[in-house]
């Protein structure tokens, strides 16, 4: 059974004062309608040890990319989690979510509800040597049904697609970070959701689940076989290897139909590359559609 409680979806006031690690409470909310030529992801981090709320949107509209991206002061008291443009709104926890974009050239208005139980990961991640003051999260994730509306160009198309959501919060300084893959994919019947990141070289983070409606079965071992790359060096697609907690294995392989790639302010050097990619369940032929992200530092991308 899960450790996570519905309280646990809204903001934590039981944050360290006065910390002067890093210590954030993050939310993200993914979207990916091929028919209406319109994905994207939305991401609120908020900083307590210094107060503070990024809000950024990436989204993806007939082929141009909007970038949005704002830092704010907050209050101890962070109540609703708002700049004026981007904002999120729990309707019902782990059940029902509601994400509003005001941009200048577009506006987005969507409803998430769950497709399947959320998934805990805290629980899950193999952990070596470190210190836990400067990395220790708790993190769930969960798959969506997402319906609403986009208006561009004064042109609205109401939106029906699959999505994905996480939230995590705790001591997070990414400065250790060597890098990570996460990945999440909805296949008709089944969520894959599953993480692999290098802290240090005998401290690794992994851990993920495939869910459906009947529940979900833990992924215990992640491995990257092949990784493509364009001429810049950024990558087009993985193949993993997945084995789950009932012994069976998996084979996953990813293609990029569309991306971004964004500069990391948390980590000097490092640059995270948000994929929105097409993916092939090998071992049957089922296709999926996801996000398959990479922070790797800028080197590697030419």
């Amino acid at each position: 059974m899960s450790r996570i409680k519905p309280e646990d979806d809204f903001c934590h006031e039981d944050y360290p004062r006065h910390t002067s690690d890093v210590w954030k409470e993050n939310w993200y909310f993914n979207f990916i309608d091929i028919e209406n030529k319109a994905w994207g992801m939305n991401h609120f981090s908020i900083r307590r040890d210094t107060q503070t709320c990024i809000f950024r949107a990436n989204h993806v509209v007939d082929d141009e990319l909007h970038f949005y991206e704002n830092e704010i002061d907050i209050d101890e008291q962070c109540g609703k989690i708002t700049d004026g443009s981007l904002s999120f709104e729990i309707i019902e926890p782990h059940m029902k979510h509601r994400l509003i974009f005001n941009g200048p050239k577009h506006q987005v208005d969507l409803s998430y509800a769950a497709r399947f139980d959320l998934v805990d990961f805290a629980g899950d991640e193999k952990r070596g040597k470190s210190d836990q003051k400067r990395l220790h999260i708790e993190h769930y994730e969960q798959s969506m049904h997402v319906t609403g509306k986009i208006t561009k160009d004064g042109q609205t198309r109401n939106l029906s697609c699959l999505g994905h959501r996480d939230h995590s919060w705790g001591f997070r300084n990414e400065e250790l970070i060597k890098g990570w893959n996460w990945v999440a994919i909805q296949f008709p019947d089944q969520t894959f959701s599953f993480a692999k990141a290098k802290i240090t070289d005998d401290f690794f983070m992994d851990g993920g689940h495939i869910s459906d409606r009947l529940g979900s079965v833990r992924i215990l071992k992640i491995k990257m076989l092949s990784t493509h790359r364009d001429d810049k060096g950024v990558p087009l697609g993985t193949t993993y290897k997945l084995e789950d907690a009932a012994g069976k294995n998996w084979t996953i392989t990813s293609e990029r139909f569309s991306y971004v790639s964004v500069p990391m302010k948390e980590k000097a050097g490092g640059v995270v590359h948000e994929n929105f990619s097409s993916f092939v369940l090998e071992e049957t032929g089922i296709k999926g559609i996801g996000i398959d992200e990479y922070m790797e530092m800028a080197q590697a991308s030419g």
